[in-house]
């Protein structure tokens, strides 16, 4: 395409240029690669084919196929930058209601152009689908989505996806749930990292030494005290509590051991046992 724009500059500069070599360019060059939609773009404008601007840029934001959403935002960008208000519309209400929104960064680069943009109407129907992320249960995922967008100042898709993942997903995997905690708390999501934390105290599986030290680790950070103790007394009882001890935010209480009721053993001496 390049080679195209090259071709139409030089028709133009020698006088020879018209509507049929314009015409055919515009509907025969290839609307994939944002570098090339740009190049073009820039030398329809040059030439002043307002009219073969807009048909191409109208190309690109219906038939540019949608399996990459990085590639696509990036094609919104050239569009947003020729002033082709329409075209830049349409494109991104197909990247929201079509493309995958699985990758944290892509999705962040497309919540950027549409902030950038002002594209209110399209970014409450991004943050409706990036909600039903949730309903995947993908922890991991979620905690990506939750550190993109709060880079990106995006606060009113994390606090949705803060509000129902806190709530609703499962807490099946401890280094996920613990995951899931450092991006809420790094988020300023301070009302859904204390829901997260009571759930956890209660539902997540202690079944690894390492998934528990990390997990109270990620509470007491995040200034659940309350819940971090909660969980070190149920991983002491599930058998953890030497691993517990590591990361407890006052270990030096159970200097002299840990009662069957769970309080700290009152202090004693060797004599005691004699």
């Amino acid at each position: 395409m390049s080679g195209a724009a090259w071709l139409l500059r030089t028709l133009h500069r020698v006088g020879t240029l018209d509507e049929q070599p314009t015409g055919w360019v515009v509907r025969n060059a290839i609307t994939e690669d944002p570098a090339n939609v740009a190049t073009l773009m820039g030398a329809l404008r040059e030439i002043g084919a307002t009219t073969q601007t807009d048909e191409f840029a109208h190309r690109v934001a219906t038939e540019a196929t949608l399996n990459n959403l990085s590639r696509i935002t990036q094609l919104m960008g050239v569009l947003h930058t020729h002033g082709v208000t329409a075209q830049f519309d349409e494109l991104a209400r197909r990247a929201v209601a079509e493309t995958d929104l699985e990758n944290a960064a892509d999705v962040t680069q497309l919540v950027e152009a549409l902030h950038r943009a002002g594209m209110v109407e399209q970014l409450g129907a991004c943050y409706v689908r990036l909600a039903t992320v949730v309903a995947s249960n993908d922890l991991s995922r979620i905690a990506q989505l939750v550190d993109a967008l709060h880079a990106a100042g995006a606060t009113k898709p994390v606090d949705e996806l803060a509000r129902r993942a806190a709530s609703g997903v499962p807490l099946d995997d401890v280094f996920r749930v613990a995951r899931l905690v450092d991006a809420l708390r790094a988020a300023g999501a301070t009302e859904q990292v204390s829901e997260l934390a009571r759930r956890a105290d209660a539902e997540a599986p202690l079944e690894t030494a390492s998934g528990v030290a990390r997990l109270v680790a990620a509470l007491h950070t995040a200034g659940a005290i309350v819940q971090t103790s909660k969980l070190e007394q149920r991983s002491a009882a599930a058998g953890w509590f030497h691993y517990s001890l590591q990361v407890m935010a006052d270990p030096g209480r159970y200097r002299f051991g840990r009662e069957p009721d769970e309080d700290a053993a009152d202090p004693w001496s060797w004599d005691d046992l004699a």
